[in-house]
């Protein structure tokens, strides 16, 4: 699922709204859009279950908008600082607390968080290749190096993130990127 395909945005509802604000917001954008009735019941129904909601709430908690411009060394140390920020556990406290509020059984184990936040990794990296692969090869070799001085220049010690290694990765490898 993407940030796109997130059933919280396609109904334009919060992960805090129960299940008949749901319903209703869905049922009203199929009566003004008839033609993608099949679109919002999905999106409803993917809301509704609770297992099936995980993936949309661990979208809901990560902020897309640190995807707008892949083209500066900073989106990618911002995209890597805020992956490696990110707790399966703590998700899992967010999560229940508006479960409660919109009254959804709570989320037990971090099993499924887990799972969709190595999902949330692939589409980050299906980013960073997308962009990559519309720079020159020029572009790319300074943007690597450009990159690299960043991160000796401020984290030193700290080293890499995986969302950084994963970009070198893709920068190596080329069309034969990461799957």
């Amino acid at each position: 699922m993407t940030f796109e395909e997130n059933p919280f945005r396609v109904l334009q509802v919060s992960i805090y709204d129960p299940k008949a604000t749901i319903i209703e917001r869905a049922d009203d954008l199929s009566f003004a859009e008839p033609d993608d009735e099949k679109f919002f019941a999905q999106a409803r129904d993917i809301l509704l279950n609770p297992r099936k909601r995980i993936a949309a709430e661990v979208l809901e908690m990560v902020d897309d908008e640190i995807f707008g411009d892949m083209r500066k060394v900073e989106a990618v140390v911002k995209i890597d600082s805020l992956y490696s920020a990110l707790d399966a556990e703590k998700i899992r406290e967010q999560i229940n607390a508006a479960r409660a509020k919109a009254k959804f059984p709570a989320v037990q184990d971090t099993g499924a968080i887990k799972s969709e936040l190595k999902n949330f990794r692939y589409e980050i990296r299906e980013k960073i290749q997308a962009r990559l692969k519309k720079m020159t090869q020029g572009e790319r070799a300074n943007f690597a190096d450009a990159l690299a001085d960043y991160w000796f220049s401020k984290k030193r010690a700290s080293g890499f993130g995986v969302v950084a290694e994963d970009f070198f990765r893709v920068l190596s490898l080329g069309d034969e990127a990461v799957p």
